[in-house]
């Protein structure tokens, strides 16, 4: 449970988990998935909110009356409506349900038209993508400011909850990109510092070094302030982590095989150095004055 923490900071944790199977780093990698999907939908409900009411509001306020019969639209007694919000940055609405004419792109393009809603069909054009919906023929719908207002918090979670599955599904999917990312550039490294570390354990590395990463991404996803170029900044830390981890790594052999210890050899008497003779008569010989002494004793009896 506490792997993702261990990745942090535990270069001997890397060296430990390249010993291990390969299942072990792919659930690993699915542990770290399920950490950023449960804060993803958190940091979304709670920031998102309030964005999302207030866009609902915003849309109320330029949504006339709408009324589909059959499938045929009706707004303001099929008048033409023009609606230009400014959030739309140039783009309008255009509501002409008594049209019959065909419609082509180049009209909307010209006339910077994001939708125009004709009494049969919705079409969309937005930068050289243009699409035409029919209304089905046995749709019934009134849509008024006040029925959006009302059904505001429904409107909003429907909202919010289709962005997160969004941003689910795409974590999801970049796993395997951001896996083969930092694979990569532990080869690389692998390579340049003549290490012998084989392409399995590098790929288990890569699944592990993915913890940093998964850390930048939610604090990058939670502050208002983003990194800029963020894969830049992930892949320098791809190359960090890999090469610390690939400088202590250990192949498993080497690492359980015990030291050999060395009997130590018992140690030799050795005998004790005798004195040499000419120290001994020195050492026990009396002094010439002690002759002398001796002699003046004798002649004296």
């Amino acid at each position: 449970m506490l792997g993702p923490v261990k990745a942090l900071y535990s270069m001997k944790y890397y060296v430990s988990r390249m010993n291990k199977s390969g299942w072990k780093a792919l659930w690993f990698s699915l542990y770290l998935f399920l950490i950023t999907a449960v804060c993803i939908v958190l940091i979304t409900y709670i920031s998102g909110k309030p964005v999302a009411n207030g866009i609902i509001d915003k849309f109320a306020y330029y949504t006339p009356v709408i009324q589909v019969q059959n499938g045929t639209i009706t707004v303001n007694n099929n008048q033409t409506l023009l609606i230009e919000p400014k959030e739309l940055n140039g783009y309008n609405i255009v509501f002409d349900t008594g049209r019959t004419e065909p419609v082509y792109p180049t009209q909307l393009a010209q006339a910077n038209t994001l939708f125009l809603i004709t009494g049969k069909t919705i079409y969309f054009n937005y930068q050289d993508r243009f699409q035409a919906t029919d209304v089905p023929a046995n749709a019934n719908v009134l849509i008024t400011p006040q029925i959006i207002l009302q059904n505001k918090d429904n409107i909003g979670n429907i909202v919010l909850y289709t962005l997160i599955g969004i941003m689910v599904v795409a974590q999801l999917l970049k796993i395997p990109f951001m896996i083969a990312i930092a694979f990569l550039t532990a080869a690389i490294i692998n390579g340049f510092i003549h290490s012998s570390v084989s392409a399995g354990k590098l790929l288990k590395l890569a699944c592990y070094v993915q913890a940093p990463v998964t850390l930048i991404y939610i604090l990058n996803y939670a502050s208002p302030f983003k990194i800029p170029f963020v894969i830049i900044l992930y892949v320098i830390i791809f190359g960090i982590y890999s090469q610390m981890a690939i400088a202590r790594y250990t192949p498993e052999e080497e690492a359980a095989q015990p030291l050999e210890m060395k009997p130590e050899e018992p140690a030799e008497d050795k005998p004790e150095a005798k004195p040499e003779n000419g120290e001994n008569a020195q050492e026990e010989s009396p002094l010439p004055e002690d002759k002398e002494d001796s002699n003046d004793t004798e002649d004296k009896k």
